[in-house]
Parts: structure tokens; sequence; C-alpha cells
């Protein structure tokens, strides 16, 4: 218990922490749009609405299936697993022991699938290359990690990011349900939130990977596979072109990039992003190469 105690406390001092760095990005991006932005018509709306309900199901699925008789349901123990490695990571692994392969397909799925509609949703339809982006990167950083597993069973990591995942676009989810923008306080109260729960998914892929590997191993493996993810995401843009990835995506609700250009006090967006996202990718292969040198395992002494 005391175990438990010492650990549920570490966690909401990090994520403390993570809540302090996201009031900075809050308190330094202009809460509204300079750009055009895009504003979802009824359609969209009514798909968010949905899918927030939906998404809130699942959530509530998760948090009371051990308290009731939805325990023996389908897909509850996914619910249940996702919920538990978001709030406790440290029990990522022992919440995935022992479940039907339909509950390890859903506790996939789901993330995914709740991840590609927002995504397709907070571009308003009109353009697809922010859910190629955001698909991409983070299955960079799903073979990268899985690399490492080698044998070991990937599903803790993926309880562990997908809950994140889910908890984060049911919060996205909301702006695009019930309308936009709002006042000044309750939109930075947004950014910095939605800032802390994008920073939470690492710190949750490591913190679930600590039993099998060590802390360090855990996080350099979470570092390589985020600085992978990064380098090759932001080299697609490079390449592609940021004005075709920004086309039509909802300012709004994204911190990222329309806030860090505001940050800097850039006018053009699109020029801002061209110049800093091979920086980025140049970045991500740095902090990859970090990663996989923690990650190594140690060498054991020869014999003498």
């Amino acid at each position: 218990m005391a175990i438990a105690v010492r650990r549920g406390i570490t966690a909401a001092v990090v994520f403390a922490v993570l809540l302090v760095i996201g009031g900075w990005v809050a308190m330094r991006v202009p809460p509204y749009a300079i750009g055009s932005g895009v504003v979802p018509d009824a359609v969209h709306t009514w798909a968010a609405r949905i899918l927030l309900v939906l998404t809130i199901a699942w959530i509530v699925i998760g948090m009371i299936s051990a308290r009731t008789s939805l325990v023996g349901r389908p897909g509850a123990s996914a619910a249940r697993a996702t919920w538990i490695a978001t709030f406790r990571p440290w029990r990522a692994r022992e919440s995935t022991l022992g479940m039907l392969q339909l509950d390890r397909t859903l506790m996939l799925v789901i993330p995914i699938g709740v991840l590609t509609v927002t995504r397709f949703l907070q571009s308003s339809g009109h353009s697809v290359a922010q859910l190629v982006v955001t698909l991409g990167g983070w299955l960079v950083f799903a073979v990268v990690a899985e690399l490492w597993m080698q044998k070991r069973s990937p599903w803790a990591l993926i309880a562990a990011v997908g809950g994140v995942i889910v908890m984060r676009c049911a919060f996205t989810l909301l702006p695009l349900s019930f309308g936009y923008p709002y006042g000044v306080g309750v939109t930075r109260v947004y950014m910095m939130i939605s800032t802390a729960g994008f920073l939470w998914t690492f710190v949750v892929a490591a913190w679930a990977l600590f039993p099998r590997f060590g802390v360090r191993r855990a996080i350099g493996i979470v570092l390589a596979a985020s600085g992978a993810g990064l380098a090759v995401t932001c080299a697609v843009i490079g390449l592609v072109g940021p004005g075709h990835v920004l086309h039509d995506w909802t300012d709004h609700v994204s911190a990222l990039p329309w806030g860090l250009a505001r940050m800097f006090g850039q006018p053009d967006i699109v020029g801002a992003v061209s110049g800093a996202v091979w920086w980025l990718a140049l970045v991500g292969l740095v902090a990859g190469g970090a990663g996989v040198v923690l990650a190594l395992p140690e060498r054991e002494a020869a014999p003498r």
C-alpha cells in the first residue's frame, strides 16, 4: 500500500509539473487564431458530439467495470486496462494480463479509431494531410518501440498510450462539439491541459515499461521512438510542404503549430513552420540517438 501511495504521489507531482509547462505555453500563446482557421459545419459538429458520447461511454466503462457486472462483458477488460494505464501506468502490465484476443484487439482499434475520426473532424474533413501526419508519426513511434520489445508483450505500452490518446481526443472533441472560441481564460485552460496531456503520453509510455526494462532503458526506448516519430514527421512535412499540411487545420483547438508561430511573433505561419520543420527533424534525430544509447542493455562483465 505504501508503494502504491508513493507512486500515486509521484504521478500527481509529475502531472502538476506538466501542467505548469502547459500553463507557460498557454500564457505565451495568444488564445485566438490570426489565420483563417476552420469552423466546422453542422454535420461535423454533430459527428463530433456523437463521437464524444461514445468516447465518454468507453471511458466510463473503464472506470466502473471492475465494480459492476460489466467486468465480464466483451470489451470491458480493454476499457478497464486503458483507464488504469492512463492514471496508474505502473499497473499497465498487470491490467492487461489474461485478456481475451477480442479485448486486446479493441484496446488497439478503439484509440486508433477515435484518433482518426477526431483528427478528421478537427480538419473539418477538407484536408487529410493532418490525419496522415498524425497517424504517420504514431506509426513510426509504434514501430520503433516494437523493435525494442523483441519477444516481450507490447500490450502494457499499448494500454498506456492508447488510454491517454482516448482521453486527449475526448478533451479535443469538447470544443468541436459545442462551439469555440470561448473566453480567453477558458481557452488558456484548454491549451494548458491539452499540452500537459500530450506530454503525459510519453511519461506513461515510459512508466509502463519500467518493470521489464528498468528506468534507464524504458526512458531510452520512449525517447528513441519519440525522436524517430518527430524526425520522420517533420521530414515528411518539409518534403510535402507545410502549406498542404496546415491547409484547413482547425487552429482554435490546436496549440501546434499555430500557437508556436504566434508565440514567437511570426505573422506568416506557413513561413515560420517551413523554417522550423527541418530543425525539429534534427532535434528528433538527436533525441532518437540519445534514446538508443540509453536503451541499450548493459554489457555483462567478462569473467576473469
